[in-house]
């Protein structure tokens, strides 16, 4: 009698371990933006987490860099999804932290989906790829106006990371988000330098915020 006791409280255990709630990589893990918008969601942690409250460090600080971001962006951004970063180095290469996809249905933007590292952080990354959304929205850097500025007002010294790391076709489009970073952290610098680029991103940040 106590052996089969014994035998049917382990065999509990076990049945009770295996049908605990996990959330898998592929549900919902945790509501990162929660204090701005409920319709933001984080996607994609690729371990399983035994309950929602054990969040790893990598998604509290991303959930520490999303509070900061202007509240006029947030109803731009539709996904935010944390992949290995092994997968990003596959696309594009080690030293990538983040990158954005970005939907179009017949040249109308629908829709974007930011891709975040799992180990490899930068304090910046959501907000340069939350710009990379924004842009597309808004298809600043697509302008006429924009690539004019982008042409004259480009700096090889101050823009140097932008002209050494990303292929020229880029340009443009990482020279409105860096100016924007640079407007929003560095703006007296960046009007001295750059006043007609400053010009313009001070009139999308009107435009965004209307």
């Amino acid at each position: 009698g106590d052996t089969m006791r014994f035998f049917t409280i382990i065999l509990l255990f076990v049945l009770l371990l295996f049908m605990s709630p996990a959330i898998h990589h592929s549900q919902e893990i945790t509501t990162v933006f929660s204090r701005q918008t409920s319709d933001i969601k984080l996607y994609g942690l690729p371990v399983e987490l035994n309950t929602p409250n054990d969040i790893s460090d990598i998604i509290a600080q991303y959930q520490y860099d999303a509070y900061p971001l202007p509240a006029s962006f947030l109803p731009y951004l539709d996904e935010i999804v944390i992949i290995e970063q092994k997968e990003i180095d596959e696309e594009f290469s080690a030293n990538t932290s983040g990158y954005t996809r970005t939907y179009f249905l017949d040249d109308q933007y629908t829709g974007s989906t930011i891709y975040l590292s799992d180990s490899l952080f930068r304090e910046t990354t959501l907000l340069h790829e939350a710009l990379h959304v924004i842009d597309a929205r808004f298809q600043f850097s697509a302008s006429a106006q924009f690539q004019k500025l982008c042409e004259a007002e480009m700096d090889n010294e101050y823009n140097a990371r932008i002209i050494t790391y990303y292929d020229p076709q880029y340009h443009c489009s990482e020279y409105f988000v860096e100016s924007y970073i640079n407007y929003l952290y560095d703006p007296e610098t960046f009007q001295q330098l750059q006043p007609r680029t400053y010009d313009f991103i001070y009139e999308a940040n009107n435009q965004i915020n209307s």
